[in-house]
């Protein structure tokens, strides 16, 4: 057909599918759970779980560290 794959290709699929080609089988292999695009979950599963909870950790953060600033520099950031 002419396709050729990238050697950093992952194969992604559910649990318990079977992969019978040659090719397919070397490249290693990933659960839907565990996928991402760019640092973004795209299917629920435990890097949604991973990415929410870093995510609430960053806000949370956000909060302690904009108690401590002035309120000019507030009026600021609100802009």
């Amino acid at each position: 057909m002419g396709l050729v794959l990238n050697t950093k290709c992952e194969l992604i699929t559910h649990e318990g599918f079977v992969v019978t080609d040659n090719l397919l089988q070397s490249f290693p292999r990933t659960a839907i759970g565990d996928v991402s695009l760019f640092g973004a979950p795209l299917f629920a599963g435990s890097i949604l779980d991973k990415s929410w909870s870093d995510r609430c950790d960053d806000l949370a953060r956000a909060v302690d560290r904009l108690c401590t600033i002035s309120s000019q520099d507030a009026l600021i950031l609100l802009r």
